[in-house]
């Protein structure tokens, strides 16, 4: 082979490895681009999905609401006979919330949350309008040294609470659960310690923080931040974890 020769195979060889060195990064770049598309379909079908959902949540409701429509007289009788007279006395006689809305949600109301309410009414001095307050999403501490806290943490059953985080202040130790049905929407509670003092605090919440439920959350959340009023599922109140409704029991429980 002759010099000329030689050289003129040089560039072929050179392109034959610039080849084998390209095919990897076409390959890697489709790869790139299928991955991007597949999380671009998971996105999407997420997101409608979540749509979905959340319609089905408000369909259920406005169902609901329509089953249980009855009037007034005949909910304060089915009540009578499903709360204690001191409840039935006082969640009757609130003027500032619909009260039709009120008493349906009160006749398919869980147990739990017939049984908080009841407790509530029946061992925390309460001050006239301060229930609606409470329906209204206040938030609320009570001076019991975190005795409630510590029976709904125990005594309300697992499958009817869900541990959960949110931006309101609690001891590092306490848990925050949230209780959730047709009357409280979502029960929020937890423990937080002030000045050597020990607190029981929760709040309803309009909206839970869960899927199903994150559009109207964060609406929630902005309307929050607009106003500076909670969001309570039957109105709204300026009684935040910054200024809350303090309540002190009647007698020791």
């Amino acid at each position: 082979m002759n010099t000329v020769e030689f050289q003129s195979s040089i560039p072929i060889i050179e392109n034959k490895k610039a080849k084998k060195t390209k095919e990897p990064r076409v390959s890697l770049n489709n790869f790139s681009a299928k991955l991007a598309s597949i999380g671009a379909a998971l996105v999407a079908i997420s997101a409608i999905s979540m749509i979905f959902y959340e319609l089905s949540v408000v369909g259920y409701q406005k169902t609901l609401s329509f089953l249980f429509k009855k009037n007034l007289a005949r909910l304060e009788k089915r009540l009578k006979t499903k709360f204690s007279p001191l409840a039935h006395a006082q969640l009757c006689s609130m003027q500032s919330i619909n009260k039709s809305l009120l008493l349906q949600k009160l006749t398919i109301c869980k147990q739990e949350e017939k049984e908080i309410i009841e407790y509530l009414l029946e061992n925390f001095a309460l001050k006239e309008g301060q229930l609606e307050e409470i329906l209204k999403g206040a938030h609320v501490r009570l001076r019991d040294q975190g005795f409630s806290y510590q029976k709904w943490a125990v005594e309300i059953p697992t499958n009817a609470k869900k541990e959960r985080l949110s931006s309101h202040p609690s001891d590092k130790h306490a848990k925050q659960y949230g209780v959730r049905g047709p009357f409280f929407k979502e029960f929020l509670f937890s423990q937080i310690t002030e000045d050597n003092e020990v607190f029981t605090w929760f709040q309803l919440e309009n909206n839970p923080f869960s899927f199903g439920y994150f559009y109207r959350h964060t609406f929630d959340y902005l309307k929050y931040k607009i106003t500076g009023k909670q969001q309570g599922p039957y109105g709204s109140s300026f009684a935040t974890h910054h200024t809350p409704i303090f309540l002190d029991l009647k007698t020791f429980v």
